[in-house]
């Protein structure tokens, strides 16, 4: 009885330890199902987060490639540098960051890399793109200049957008360049001697006497010959983006007055 006893006490404790082990064995699987779903919910979660942002950036690929093909048609209608053609739309540059592609106005989503590889972009007319910058955008300036980062194609789109919008009416002008204010005063004195000349030549075909027509149209020509090369030099400076101030319009009126007391003495003579 004594052998008996012992074996099953052996067998009760044996078979508490199997009890205790399935007990485990349950409380493991039950909390690496818990785990493996929150990790999928979590995955899930991710792969949502990223198609949103996936399709927020093809979005903004879009209207990138919607805003260059607008500004590159508004520079090529742009009549501003003689001699010079504006070709097709240039391709993003990748050498700052991975390789890009371009889609154009209607294409699939592309990819626009900056210095990173990180996305970057622009925005026109107003709106605003990741990266804050931009026209319109928050970038440093905050008058439209695009991240440093940016290939040299980006940066030449967003100097046509400035030159687009300086070009726009109502727009400001930037001041006379000072390398152009040294020859205003010989532009003023050319185009007064050329309208005093017509001046003189009218006084000289005039009939005699004080009152005829051509007399008294030569004298008001040769009146308004120092102010002749006023309206010309502003047209000039306006179509090029600037415009004419007080101090270009005192050295236009300088070199036309000198002319004419030139031609004035010469004359007379």
């Amino acid at each position: 009885m004594t052998g008996y006893g012992r074996l099953i006490a052996e067998l009760g404790a044996a078979a508490a330890r199997r009890d205790a082990a399935l007990a485990a064995a349950d409380r493991a699987y039950d909390e690496g199902v818990a785990a493996a779903s929150a990790e999928l919910a979590r995955a899930a979660a991710d792969a949502r987060a990223a198609d949103r942002r996936a399709t927020a950036d093809a979005e903004t690929v879009r209207r990138v490639d919607r805003e260059a093909a607008r500004l590159w048609a508004e520079l090529r209608a742009l009549r501003r540098w003689p001699g010079r053609r504006v070709g097709d739309l240039p391709e993003p540059d990748g050498s700052a960051g991975e390789p890009v592609a371009w889609a154009g106005t209607g294409g699939e989503p592309t990819a626009w890399a900056g210095a990173g590889g990180e996305p970057t972009a622009w925005a026109g007319a107003g709106g605003v793109f990741p990266g804050g910058t931009g026209p319109g955008g928050t970038g440093p300036s905050g008058a439209g200049r695009l991240d440093d980062g940016l290939s040299p194609a980006a940066r030449a789109l967003e100097r046509a957008g400035r030159r687009i919008a300086a070009a726009h009416p109502g727009a400001p002008r930037s001041p006379v360049p000072r390398l152009v204010l040294p020859f205003l005063p010989v532009v003023g004195a050319a185009l007064a001697a050329l309208t005093g000349l017509v001046a003189a030549g009218l006084v000289a075909v005039a009939p005699d006497g004080a009152t005829s027509l051509p007399r008294v149209l030569g004298w008001l020509v040769f009146l308004v010959a120092p102010f002749s090369a006023i309206p010309p030099v502003a047209v000039w400076l306006r179509h090029v983006g600037s415009r004419l101030d007080g101090g270009a319009t005192g050295l236009l009126l300088l070199g036309g007055m000198a002319a004419g007391t030139i031609l004035s003495l010469t004359l007379t003579r």
